[in-house]
Order: structure tokens, then C-alpha cells, then sequence
């Protein structure tokens, strides 16, 4: 993982992680931001990936999750990240 600290957005910072292992605490953060990057994990390992999202967010946290636009279905997804 890689953790860097924001440059000039305030208390922003920057975690580059798996998703279905982010290495924050339970509870930890206010907000979570994933721009089309979620359809690089494994298909069948997205469940996963957002009971993670909903363990690291603090009560009444928010997540903002983008993916890109498709009618393709399922086949949409991407090999996964290595």
C-alpha cells in the first residue's frame, strides 16, 4: 500500500490498497473515494471489496464510487490489477 499525503486538499490523504484489504482501522475514515478503479478487481470479489468500504468508514461516512460506462454487461470488467 501506499499512503501520501495530500498536497494542498487540507486533510486529504491518498491510500493506494487492494480493495479487498485496505489497511486502515475499522471506522477510520470519513469519506472513500474509488474513480474507475473498481472494475479492475475480480468480478466475483466486489461484495467483498464494498463490505471493506462499509468496515473502514465511520458512521454516516460517505463513499463515492465511479466505474466506466458500458452496455455490455458483466463482460465489462477489466483483467484485474496486478
Amino acid at each position: 500500500s501506499l499512503l501520501v499525503p495530500s498536497a494542498g486538499f487540507g486533510k486529504i490523504t491518498f491510500l493506494e490498497a487492494s480493495f479487498n484489504e485496505i489497511p486502515l482501522p475499522d471506522q477510520s475514515v470519513d469519506m472513500l473515494v474509488s474513480v474507475s478503479a473498481i472494475e479492475h478487481n475480480n468480478y466475483d470479489k466486489n461484495s467483498e471489496a464494498l463490505k471493506e468500504f462499509q468496515r473502514v468508514l465511520k458512521k454516516n461516512g460517505r463513499a463515492l464510487i465511479t466505474t466506466s460506462y458500458t452496455e455490455k454487461g458483466q463482460s465489462w470488467f477489466h483483467e484485474p490489477s496486478q
